[in-house]
């Protein structure tokens, strides 16, 4: 397929299409890892909701072993825009995700019971196997992430 080149820089473009899905949804959230494309996102999703006098939710899954100073900046984006966050959904739950260093065992469970931690999840984490009705335990991320999208729609998941 032909690119098509349009009369407008990327960054008018991302901000447009957030004014639009914010004029046009009644509930927006926002995946957010703590990496540099996602901290972009979160920073014109909150520029346009305070524009336009609204609030979003946004999903951080915690792995447990990330970087201490993406934990630390993943806290500061949550104070810095607590303004505009309805919900900050901090999920420290059981999840299984392919495990990159290891042949042995090829598969890692965050957050296992009964295994020592990297660390502590934050007091304001979600740790409790029921908070979400359709959670699983060591469901992937791929499971968990879509049957979020469901429960927060308010439909059945």
């Amino acid at each position: 397929m032909k690119r098509k080149l349009l009369d407008v820089c990327v960054l008018d473009a991302a901000l447009l299409r957030l004014e639009w899905i914010f004029d046009n949804f009644n509930k927006v959230c926002l995946s957010f890892s703590g990496g540099k494309d996602s901290t972009v996102l979160y920073h014109l999703a909150a520029a346009v909701a305070r524009k336009k006098c609204k609030t979003f939710d946004v999903l951080f899954i915690d792995w447990e072993a990330q970087f201490s100073l993406t934990i630390e900046h993943i806290q500061a984006m949550k104070k810095r825009y607590q303004d505009v966050t309805s919900q900050f959904y901090w999920v420290a739950l059981p999840l299984t995700t392919v495990n990159g260093v290891s042949q042995i065992q090829p598969e890692w469970i965050a957050w296992e019971p009964d295994v020592k931690w990297v660390r502590k999840p934050p007091d304001d984490a979600i740790t409790c196997p029921d908070f979400f009705p359709f959670y699983r335990y060591a469901m992937t991320f791929e499971e968990f992430v879509p049957a979020f999208n469901e429960w927060l729609a308010g439909k059945k998941a």
